[in-house]
C-alpha cells in the first residue's frame, strides 16, 4: 500500500471539551487533544482512566454529552461510524472465522462497492505491506495470533482512512511476540504515513511507538507530551509514578523560579529544573529515576545516605532496593555489571547527575506506605549494626 500524500492541514483530529457520562459519573470529562496529520499519539492510563470511551467516541461509536470532535476538520458528532473514513483495529481483532484472509482484508471494500479486480489488487498491496504475500486463501484459525493480528492491521488499512484507532491491539499476545509487533506497527505506520490513535495501559508500549503520549486518569488528560518529556519530565507525582517507579526524594526550595535549589531530607542541596516555578521555602519532591540514581565513591560528595535492603540481578542490570536516612524507599538500577555488588545491610552513599533531577510540588496525597516512614527513618541505622 502506498505511503499517503502529504498533506496540507495542520489537525487530523481535534477534541474540544469532550465530556462523556454515565449517569452521574464521568468517564471523560473535558478533554482537549489535537493530533497531526501522520502523528502517532497513544492514549496512556489504567482501566477507567477514559482512554477506549476517548477512542470510541472518535470512531462514533460512542456519543460524546458535551464536546466537538472534528476528523479531516469535518465535525464528525453526527456522522454515522462507517462514514467517518477511520480505521480500527481491536484487541481480539474480529476477524470472520468462516472467511479467507484475503476476504477479510477485502471485506471493507466490498461494502464500499468497489470492483472485484480492484479488491484483489489492494488485498494483494496490502499483504505484501504486512509481510503476509501467500496468505490469502488461508482462514484466520490457521494462523497464529500475531499473523492474525497482521490481517486486522490489512483490513483497517486497505480502504484508505485518513485516521487508524486501535484499541489494545497486541494485549492477547505473549511478551515476546508483543515486541515483534510493536516493531512491525511502528515500521507500518511510519511507511503508510497514517495518523494514529492507540489505546494501551501499557506504559513501555507507549513509549517505545508514539511521537506523543496523552497520560489519562479519571476521564481527565494528566500530561500530552513526547516520551521523554512524560518520563524524564512529568507534570505532577500521578504521571511520574505512573511512568515506571521513579524515585520521589522530599525536600524544601531555598530558592524560587524554574530551577531551584532543594534542600533534601538529610541537609544536602542540590540543583533541579521544574516545569512550574517553585515558590521559595515551598515542599517539592525530586524526582530522579532509577536508572539516574547511582551509589557513589567514599570519595565523591553524596545527596542522600542510605541502607540497602534488597539487591537483584535483573538481566543487564542490577537493582537495589534501599531506605534512606528519611525513611524513603529507594530504588537504583546499576547497568555496570563490573562493580561491586553491595551487600544486604550495608550503609551507601547515593549521588545523582542535577540534569536529571525534576521537581514537583508535594501537595500531593502521599501514598499509603508513607506512614510507615518515620518508624522507618529511627530504624535503619540501627538494622545491621
Amino acid at each position: 500500500m502506498a505511503a499517503r500524500e502529504p498533506q496540507s492541514r495542520s489537525v487530523a483530529v481535534a477534541l474540544h471539551g469532550v465530556c462523556k457520562r454515565y449517569g452521574d459519573t464521568y468517564a471523560v470529562k473535558g478533554i482537549d487533544l489535537a493530533v497531526s496529520p501522520g502523528e502517532f499519539v497513544s492514549l496512556l492510563g489504567s482501566s477507567g482512566s477514559g482512554k477506549t470511551t476517548t477512542l470510541m467516541m472518535i470512531a462514533g461509536f460512542v456519543q460524546p454529552d458535551e464536546g466537538e470532535i472534528r476528523v479531516d476538520d469535518i465535525d464528525v458528532r453526527n456522522v454515522r461510524p462507517h462514514r467517518r473514513d477511520i480505521g480500527i483495529v481491536y484487541q481480539n481483532y474480529g476477524l470472520f472465522p468462516h472467511l479467507s484472509v484475503a476476504r477479510n482484508i477485502g471485506f471493507p471494500l466490498e461494502m464500499r462497492g468497489v470492483a472485484k479486480s480492484e479488491i484483489r489488487r489492494r488485498v494483494a498491496e496490502v499483504l505484501r505491506v504486512v509481510h503476509l504475500e501467500g496468505f490469502d486463501a488461508r482462514l484466520p484459525q490457521e494462523l497464529s495470533g500475531g499473523q492474525q493480528q497482521r490481517v486486522a492491521l490489512a483490513r483497517a488499512i486497505v480502504f484508505g482512512p485518513s485516521v487508524l484507532l486501535m484499541d489494545e491491539p497486541l494485549g492477547a499476545l505473549d511478551a515476546n511476540l508483543r515486541v515483534q509487533m510493536q516493531a512491525e506497527i511502528k515500521s507500518l505506520q511510519r511507511k503508510v504515513g497514517i495518523t494514529t490513535l492507540y489505546v494501551t495501559h501499557d506504559q513501555t508500549e507507549a513509549m517505545t511507538l508514539s511521537d506523543r503520549v496523552v497520560v489519562m486518569n479519571a476521564g481527565r488528560i494528566e500530561q500530552i507530551g513526547r516520551p521523554e518529556d512524560v518520563y524524564e519530565r512529568p507534570a505532577n507525582r500521578f504521571v511520574a509514578t505512573f511512568m515506571g517507579a521513579p524515585n520521589l526524594i522530599p525536600g524544601t526550595a531555598i530558592t524560587a523560579g524554574n530551577q531551584p535549589i532543594v534542600r533534601v531530607e538529610g541537609g544536602a542541596t542540590v540543583a533541579a529544573t521544574s516545569g512550574r516555578p517553585i515558590a521559595a521555602n515551598e515542599k517539592v519532591h525530586v524526582v530522579v529515576r532509577p536508572e539516574r540514581l547511582r551509589i557513589v565513591r567514599d570519595d565523591e560528595p553524596a545527596l542522600v545516605a542510605a541502607r540497602v535492603r534488597e539487591s537483584m540481578y535483573v538481566g543487564g542490570a542490577r537493582r537495589y532496593e534501599a531506605t534512606s536516612i528519611a525513611g524513603e524507599r529507594l530504588v537504583v538500577v546499576q547497568t555496570d555489571l563490573n562493580l561491586p555488588v553491595v551487600p544486604n545491610g550495608d550503609e551507601v552513599k547515593l549521588g545523582w547527575d542535577p540534569a536529571f533531577a525534576w521537581v514537583i510540588g508535594a501537595d500531593e496525597t502521599a501514598p499509603a506506605d508513607r506512614s510507615t516512614a518515620s518508624g522507618a527513618a529511627t530504624s535503619w541505622r540501627s538494622a545491621g549494626s
